[in-house]
């Protein structure tokens, strides 16, 4: 096998799984959607009850409400990690997404590298435009991915029950669908049009 060959075989088998991942991080996207927004529901019921048992707890007569409240909160308490367990769940799925695109990237720079006929100050190749733009587009795809799922973690590690804020920025950083981005339906758009193999 040839210097091409390799490197066409690796652009192949990215973009052969491109449209795979789109579909796979969507639909986990879709599945995620209405957890967070359980888990919204009931951090507003947390931080409610958490006011109550601070009111009642200002008179004596109310030790049974207190307790009963203190119960209805630990209750909630379980059903809240319940759901972000399920959400850290599709999190694994989304980081094995990203995992896979770094991995198959790296083996299409590891090829790349070897073909003589790149210029070795741009990284470009001589008169192979398709493959250079198969490359850019290995590359910001698996940016884009990568940017998505370190924001998702970080909002995932903000998130505070008693800080609603912090649960409505982990929905609108999840609810972002990749497959609607402009420049992600460029890329699947291409390569639906153009064989990565047939790309030199």
């Amino acid at each position: 096998m040839n210097f091409y060959e390799n490197l066409t075989n690796n652009l192949y088998n990215f973009f052969t799984c491109f449209p795979e991942y789109v579909e796979r991080w969507d639909n986990a996207v879709r599945k995620t959607i209405p957890d967070i927004n359980l888990v919204l529901s009931l951090a507003e019921c947390y931080v409610d009850v958490k006011d109550d048992i601070r009111m009642f707890s200002e008179v004596e007569e109310n030790t049974d409400l207190v307790h009963l409240q203190r119960k209805t909160r630990t209750t909630v308490a379980l059903n809240l990690e319940e759901n972000m367990s399920r959400i850290r769940k599709n999190q694994d799925s989304l980081y094995v997404i990203v995992e896979d695109l770094l991995t198959k990237l790296d083996a299409i720079e590891r090829a790349a590298s070897k073909v003589p006929e790149i210029n070795s100050s741009t990284g470009y190749f001589y008169n192979i435009p398709r493959l250079n733009r198969l490359r850019e587009y290995a590359e910001d795809a698996t940016k884009f991915y990568q940017t998505l799922y370190l924001q998702i973690d970080t909002a995932m590690s903000n998130v505070d029950y008693l800080e609603l804020l912090s649960i409505k920025d982990l929905l609108n950083t999840w609810d972002q669908k990749a497959a609607s981005d402009p420049h992600i339906r460029e890329i699947l758009a291409f390569i639906t049009f153009t064989n990565p193999q047939n790309a030199a």
